[in-house]
């Protein structure tokens, strides 16, 4: 049994993780809210032993809010203050769960040499933030961990905003899109995570994922079953983003398009091979 710290515990990740590590382990939490007697604030970090860290608070990406200094307050400053944490109190071991978003976008599948793309604040602050800890912390052993969205009982990112559409109008036009994505279901998020909190491989960066990869058309059947699928011709589509792209309005342009119906595969065969896995343990394709 172990005594993890985790940050950004309200959060739903955060909470389910908690309560289900809780089962194992000594949990105290981190956060802006302060619901219980082991939750902390970022003033006042707790002082107890602590065995290990896992840094999951920061900003996601918006693409309405781009503003530098947010992204960088809780990105960059509150990472600061989680390795001057590690320093002082001799952490054995720290986890970041930051993001796959920071490699440029490729036609083949994603590992973790491949190139890095610092275009929004949120990928910038992201890698600041990664290169901080490979850099700044003394002896505490990190495991960066490197998601695609991840796929659980609450939506997020891209899968709030269809969950939002679709409450409206039930329909997904763009049928005609056939990509596949690597995605990373909630089982496996704690599954690699309570592996290398088991484990403790030698500290590396690991893109996280689930073995198999699933079309955009397949994740909406399973997550929004009511919803009708249409083939509607790309090239309306493709017009319909461009000329929204110049009249620069944000719900729907090329970037937006790009995200809903490009594909984008990723690669976890470092961490399996560094913590002796030969699969993941849930299919969300099968769910």
């Amino acid at each position: 049994m172990s005594i993890i710290l985790i940050t950004g515990i309200t959060g739903y990740i955060g909470n389910v993780l908690s309560v289900n590590l809780a089962k194992r382990h000594t949990i105290l939490g981190v956060s802006r809210k302060r619901d219980c007697a082991n939750f902390y604030s970022w003033d006042n970090l707790p002082e107890t032993h602590v065995d290990i860290v896992i840094h999951l608070a920061g900003k996601a990406h918006d693409s309405v809010n781009q503003n530098y200094n947010d992204y960088h307050q809780a990105n960059v400053h509150y990472t600061k203050m989680i390795i001057d944490y590690c320093n002082k109190f001799k952490i054995s071991q720290l986890i970041f769960v930051s993001t796959s978003k920071v490699y440029s976008f490729s036609n083949l599948r994603i590992t973790e040499s491949s190139n890095k793309e610092v275009k929004t604040p949120y990928q910038k602050t992201k890698l600041i933030a990664e290169e901080l800890i490979r850099t700044k912390l003394l002896t505490t052993k990190y495991h960066i961990i490197q998601p695609p969205i991840i796929i659980g009982q609450k939506e997020k990112g891209n899968l709030r905003l269809l969950e939002k559409l679709f409450s409206i109008i039930p329909v997904w036009p763009l049928g005609a899109f056939k990509n596949v994505k690597s995605v990373i279901s909630y089982q496996n998020f704690e599954f690699f995570i309570e592996e290398l909190i088991l484990k403790q491989p030698e500290s590396n960066t690991y893109i996280i994922c689930d073995d198999q990869t699933i079309s955009t058309i397949d994740l909406i059947k399973i997550r929004f079953p009511k919803v009708i699928i249409l083939n509607t011709g790309k090239g309306f589509w493709k017009v319909l983003a461009k000329l929204l792209t110049l009249l620069k309005l944000n719900f729907f342009n090329l970037e937006v398009l790009n995200k809903l119906t490009l594909s984008e595969t990723y690669s976890n065969e470092k961490i399996k091979k560094d913590l002796k896995i030969k699969k993941t343990i849930y299919d969300i394709s099968k769910s």
